[in-house]
């Protein structure tokens, strides 16, 4: 009877180490498809899989809506594929929903919303999101102007080479601006950034 649990256990194993295997093989041929700019071979690959709950491909439906490629743009249907991603805690919707709700896109604006979601994603050590929450910090326009924020979160991502943040970083040194003016540390910022490819810095 034991070997007979066993057996069953070992072949339900199977079937879905199989069933798994077949889910990444389908993942994998909408992201090939995908590098090739066959889209609507993308999206085509990516929907079932988006449909059983798998977050990274509710996350690229989501981006294939908001940019409108494969598939008719649309922003509403975006929001829902990156909303569904975000509960399979996928951070790039995390990021991508405090985009939209700060621009409006897809869902009413407000700015609390996205304020939230870029907290969730930065928390988390993701470095676009920190940018992003830098910026908002930097920018004042959906929560209180503070620049001191603004460096801290600049700096998070800043740390994992993300040149737009290190660019940020740079000229809030430069300026003095939530850090103690210090041009030597503006130059290495600047440095940063242009080596990792940031237009602008290359002229500082």
């Amino acid at each position: 009877m034991q070997l007979k649990k066993i057996l069953i256990s070992f072949l339900l194993s199977i079937g879905l180490i199989g069933t798994t295997c077949l889910a990444y093989a389908d993942f994998n041929d909408g992201w090939n498809a995908y590098v090739q700019e066959d889209y609507k071979g993308a999206s085509k690959e990516w929907k079932p899989l988006a449909e059983k709950g798998d977050g990274k491909s509710q996350t690229n439906l989501g981006i294939l809506y908001y940019n409108g490629r494969g598939v008719k743009q649309d922003f509403k249907t975006s929001f829902t594929w990156y909303e569904a991603a975000a509960k399979n805690g996928m951070l790039e919707a995390w990021n991508a929903l405090g985009l939209m709700y700060e621009k409006g896109l897809g869902v009413s604006k407000d700015g609390n919303k996205a304020v939230d979601w870029y907290l969730k994603g930065a928390g988390k050590g993701d470095a676009v999101t920190q940018y992003h929450l830098g910026i908002v910090y930097r920018e004042g326009k959906i929560i209180k102007q503070d620049f001191k924020e603004a460096a801290k979160w600049f700096y998070a991502a800043a740390k994992q080479d993300e040149s737009l943040a290190q660019y940020e970083l740079a000229v809030l040194y430069d300026f003095g601006r939530g850090v103690k003016k210090n041009t030597t540390a503006a130059a290495g910022w600047y440095w940063k950034a242009a080596h990792h490819g940031h237009v602008d810095a290359q002229f500082n």
